[in-house]
């Protein structure tokens, strides 16, 4: 069977007695411009015709008729129609508005009603067990090429794959084998993106992929002089190295950097603080999610730093952590077998062919 088809699935299809088969559908309606903004319906098939809640969604009834779904051994791409009722001409002010619905997209997901949530049935509990949104067919995503007909009673559309839209210049992203586009921190990056909790924050390296933090297991770590300064390190009493079990324990966080000292006294040489950029405000808006401002984080090289100025613009006391932009500058954060103490990116592997912020963006 299929592959990547959820196992509850295959065994709900070979049920004695299967409950129906439901079709769930979500239209990006402006897709090219908001990309969240959405229509989410059901077809009003198997005899139900009113809301369904699936995976907490609800989807309202909507009369559709769908076809040419399936997936052809000629090489050939599948090009669906979709069938809309345009009662109350509802469809067709989506498509006086919305450009006709040009390169709008359209997710298609079918279940079994058993698998529904159980907010759908009287009592509140699904008769035949816990709801599982995962048990369902891979999604089928299209995008509308254009409308075939319109009238008063109906509204067609035929549908196409990612490989068949037009005026659409790919990539619509510049990619770069060598150079990573997602600001650092930010939407795109996924490393430490809003995340500011300890334990989760924690910074890596300098722009030069120059680790704040050196050593082994074995040995113990303590922090880099190349990048925090000659004899900048920790030491104990008696002067000598002082090193750490941990990486970890090499970097104190002190929270959100406000121009005050946080939890009182003075930084101290290991201390790390962070502030918030609005850089994505300005550079990127494609969802709201870009518009979120990340963490910008800071590693204390001096002690008794002063707390008055603002840690860019005290390169003296203060280096930030950044990245390089290249694969390495990933390796550091997201593969870094050398950090075996380390539970941030403890056994984690880099995705083959790409940076790992590629990995959650597709069509």
């Amino acid at each position: 069977m299929g592959k990547g088809i959820n196992q509850e699935f295959k065994k709900a299809i070979f049920d004695v007695e299967p409950t129906a088969l439901l079709e769930f559908y979500t239209l990006y309606h402006d897709y090219q411009n908001d990309s969240q903004a959405q229509i989410n319906f059901h077809g009003g098939t198997n005899g139900v015709d009113g809301k369904i809640i699936f995976d907490g969604q609800e989807y309202l009834p909507l009369p559709v008729e769908a076809d040419g779904f399936d997936i052809l051994g000629d090489q050939r791409l599948p090009r669906a129609k979709i069938r809309f009722s345009n009662a109350g001409m509802y469809v067709s002010s989506l498509l006086r508005k919305f450009n006709n619905l040009n390169n709008a997209k359209l997710v298609r997901k079918r279940t079994f009603a058993k698998f529904i949530d159980g907010a759908n049935f009287p009592d509140g509990n699904n008769p035949w067990g816990s709801a599982n949104p995962d048990a369902r067919m891979p999604d089928d995503k299209y995008f509308i090429s254009r409308k075939v007909s319109e009238n008063k009673a109906m509204v067609e559309f035929e549908l196409v794959t990612t490989l068949e839209l037009e005026n659409i210049d790919i990539p619509g992203r510049q990619v770069s084998a060598r150079y990573c586009p997602w600001v650092y921190r930010g939407y795109g990056c996924r490393y430490g993106y809003d995340k500011t909790s300890a334990g989760e924050d924690r910074p890596v390296a300098n722009i030069d992929d120059e680790l704040f933090v050196t050593g082994s297991a074995s040995a113990g770590f303590n922090l880099n002089e190349e990048v925090v300064g000659a004899g900048n390190v920790f030491v104990n009493a008696q002067g000598n190295i002082d090193n750490k079990a941990t990486v970890a324990a090499c970097l104190n966080p002190r929270g959100l950097w406000s121009g005050s000292l946080q939890g009182g006294g003075n930084y101290a040489l290991g201390d790390y603080v962070y502030t918030l950029s609005d850089r994505a405000v300005a550079g990127q808006g494609l969802t709201s999610n870009y518009y979120k401002q990340h963490p910008v984080y800071y590693v204390c090289k001096k002690s008794n730093t002063s707390p008055t100025l603002i840690p860019k613009l005290s390169p003296e006391n203060w280096v930030k952590d950044a990245c390089s932009k290249k694969l390495g500058a990933c390796q550091l954060r997201f593969a870094n077998d050398e950090w075996t103490t380390d539970t941030i990116n403890q056994n984690q592997a880099l995705p083959y062919g790409g940076f790992p912020g590629t990995e959650k963006y597709s069509y």
